[in-house]
C-alpha cells in the first residue's frame, strides 16, 4: 500500500536539524541552493495548526505566505543577484511562534 506524501511527512523525511520534529521548516530552497530564475516560490512545510505562515527575507518585514497543497508558499519576485538570508515562522491558533534557522541561498543574474 502506497503512503500519501503530506507536508507533515516530508519535512520528517528532511534532512538536518531544523527538520527534525520542527513546527515549521522551509523545504525550499534548500541551504546554498543557487536560484537562476527571475521568479522563486519559497515552499515552507508546517504543522496542521498553523494559523499564520510568514517569510523573512534579508532581515526585512515579515511577509504572509498563502496556503495550498498542504504547504505554504511565498512568492518571491524582483531580488538582486547576491547573498540572501531566509527564514519562516509560524504561529498557532493559540499566538505560540515557532522560527526556523537562518538559510542562505545565492541568486544568480538573470538575462
Amino acid at each position: 500500500m502506497r503512503q500519501r506524501t503530506t507536508a507533515r511527512s516530508e519535512a520528517k523525511r528532511a534532512t538536518g536539524e531544523e527538520a527534525l520534529h520542527a513546527a515549521v521548516a522551509m523545504d525550499y530552497p534548500q541551504e546554498g541552493e543557487t536560484i537562476t530564475s527571475r521568479d522563486y516560490t519559497l515552499r515552507i512545510s508546517a504543522a496542521p495548526q498553523a494559523k499564520l505562515v510568514e517569510a523573512c527575507i534579508d532581515q526585512g518585514p515579515w511577509l504572509p505566505c498563502r496556503e495550498a497543497a498542504g504547504f505554504w508558499w511565498y512568492d518571491w519576485s524582483g531580488f538582486a543577484a547576491g547573498r540572501h538570508q531566509l527564514r519562516a515562522r509560524m504561529t498557532d491558533q493559540d499566538g505560540n511562534v515557532k522560527m526556523t534557522l537562518l538559510r542562505w541561498a545565492q541568486v544568480e543574474e538573470t538575462r
